[in-house]
């Protein structure tokens, strides 16, 4: 059992925002982006006006305007959450979706973190490739930081493995709000 968590890095004003999008292809995956959501929410303590919109790859599939809802959603959130059981057969809709994502040029005040959660305890090593190749191209284009996490392992982990990065996301977002109190424009 781990230690309760202590806020990472606190805004200078009263209330910072953070904001989560993730995106799962299967139920098992959905449990845990909501644990990792949990857990992110946790790390950011209160000080931190989070918010959260979890959807299931069928959103992608139903029309043109979701889809450009759902990519404008995940390029305006700070923390993008990817998570998917079957490496075997990766979603097509998937793939194609972070391809259109990572063309989209659009300047972020600060980087913000991809994360995939990826496989089960049926997944093979060598599966990876296929999936993590499209993740990490797409997180370069976006200029956000990528970590992923196997899930198989997820629920024996205590979130130390995403602590950093999001400690690394909310010092930069309190580095940026400095600028623009000091720099108004």
């Amino acid at each position: 059992m781990s230690a309760p968590t202590q806020p990472l890095v606190e805004p200078a004003t009263s209330t910072g925002e953070i904001r989560l999008f993730s995106l799962h292809v299967d139920f098992p995956a959905s449990v845990h982006v909501r644990w990792l959501t949990g857990k992110i929410i946790e790390l950011a303590g209160p000080h931190w006006k989070t918010s959260s919109e979890t959807w299931k790859i069928d959103a992608l599939k139903a029309s043109d305007g979701i889809r450009k809802m759902l990519t404008s959603d995940a390029i305006n959130a700070d923390v993008v959450i990817v998570a998917f059981s079957l490496l075997a057969q990766p979603e097509p809709a998937l793939i194609q979706w972070l391809n259109a994502l990572g063309a989209e040029h659009i300047s972020r005040p600060t980087p913000g973190v991809l994360i995939a959660l990826l496989g089960n305890e049926d997944s093979k090593a060598q599966e990876l490739d296929e999936v993590v190749k499209p993740l990490m191209v797409c997180s370069q284009q976006l200029g956000r930081d990528f970590i992923w996490q196997w899930m198989g392992e997820i629920r024996t982990l205590d979130g130390a493995w995403v602590t950093g990065n999001i400690n690394t996301l909310l010092a930069r977002k309190i580095r940026f709000s400095q600028l623009r109190e000091t720099n108004p424009q």
